[in-house]
Order: structure tokens, then sequence, then C-alpha cells
């Protein structure tokens, strides 16, 4: 059966930019895909002789990027019939294809305490546009896993509607939040938040083009897999 979205929360979407959906996950799928990412990211670690516990949250998210290309539990997750489906009606478009993923996790020590600079999306206001070597994303959807401790606050009442900014956290577990690749967003809240873990998915047009962006702290990762700049991305196709 088609998951098919209420006309009114797709119209909030493209008026907004956003919209977060609650309860998208299933207890089942909350702990089978929180501890594969924690796995996967384990497994990247390793080599380095670090734990996971101890690591910050910018090495987490160094190491993060694209693990479901070592895992058919993810890839069979992130573009499950259900997921695909609310993607398009938000969209418009018929024909998707998976961008990049993405992972964060934090632990005790928040990014805060720490000496390291992270990237400029986690301070600045920006776009997917803007900080992805991939031109023609469409989407983002932040999907919010494990909750070791509670957050206190929703980071989306942060929202400074006046200039149209946002920060993408659902604050539950089992929510999923998508917004637009063009729409301003900062993830300056998520390292004062210990114990989190999300799950960043993107989407985009089936003909989407690897170029350079500086602004991308993964910029050349693609090209370590043999893409040239102007490389138009592989992957499989969802007709939706």
């Amino acid at each position: 059966m088609r998951y098919d979205l209420p006309p009114k929360l797709v119209s909030f979407y493209k008026d907004k930019g956003f919209i977060e959906l609650e309860n998208l996950l299933s207890e089942e799928e909350l702990y089978e895909i929180s501890r594969e990412c924690d796995n996967l990211l384990k497994q990247k670690l390793k080599s380095r002789n670090l734990a996971l516990s101890e690591v910050s949250l910018k090495t987490s998210f160094q190491e993060g990027w694209n693990l479901h290309d070592e895992s058919n539990v993810l890839q069979k997750f992130i573009t499950q019939k259900k997921l695909t489906e609310i993607v398009s009606q938000l969209t418009g478009l018929s024909k998707i294809k998976l961008g990049f993923t993405q992972i964060f996790r934090t632990f005790d020590k928040t990014q805060s305490e720490s000496d390291e600079t992270l990237p400029p999306l986690f301070y600045h206001y920006t776009s997917l546009d803007d900080v992805s070597c991939l031109q023609g994303l469409q989407i983002g959807c932040m999907i919010h896993l494990v909750s070791e401790r509670a957050i206190s606050q929703d980071p989306l009442v942060d929202i400074e509607h006046a200039k149209g900014i946002l920060h993408p956290l659902p604050m539950h577990p089992k929510s999923i939040t998508f917004f637009n690749s063009k729409f301003p967003f900062s993830l300056d809240p998520l390292p004062d938040f210990s114990h989190q873990l999300y799950l960043l998915v993107t989407f985009g047009r089936e003909n989407m083009v690897y170029v350079d962006q500086p602004k991308d702290p993964h910029n050349h990762e693609l090209k370590k897999q043999g893409l040239v700049f102007g490389d138009v991305t592989p992957g499989k196709v969802f007709i939706v």
C-alpha cells in the first residue's frame, strides 16, 4: 500500500521548506539501524585505533560519510519504499536517486569542549546545495535514531522565521525531518546534545552530477572512487 501524505503536509513543506514527521520508524528499525550505524563507525575507527565512545563529534563526522556503501542493512533501510514515496511526494519527482548519507554521533564530551574546528555547517547557516559536491540534490532527511539522554528542548522551536533558517534536528527518536536542499539550515545545536545518534540521508534528481564544491568536507571522496567533476553520479534510480 502506498504511503500517502495528507495534502496539507505537502503544502506545508512546499511553503516552509521543511517538515518533521513523527514515529516513522518502528522500535525494531530503531534498534537495528542504530546498532548498524555504530558498528559501521567502529569498523572505520578501528584502523585508527580509536574507540567509538572516545571520539569527538568531528571525528565521527569525518568517518561517518556514505557508510551505507558498506552495509546491506543500511542500504535496504534508506531506500525502503515508504521513505522514497514520501520523498517523491515532497519533491514532486517521480524518479529519484540516493545522494549521500552522513552519520552524526555525540557522546559525553561535546564538541564545544574540544579544540577541534567543526565544518562550517555546524555554526554557519547554509544549505545542502552550498555544502555538497552533488549538483541536483533535492532533499535531506534527518533521522533521529538513538537518544541515550533526553534532549531538553526541541531544536525546531529555534527556527528564526524571519530569516527562514532551520535547525533540522528532530527531538524524538523515530522521527524524521525532511528539508529542502535550497533551504538554509545549521547544525549548531548538535554539539551541545550528548549521547545522540542522527542519520542524514539525501536524495536528488536521477541525473545528479559530481562537481567541485570546496565547502563540502567530503569534496574529493568520490574522486577517490574514480569519478571526475562533471560525471553523473552512479546509483539506482527509484521510480516512485
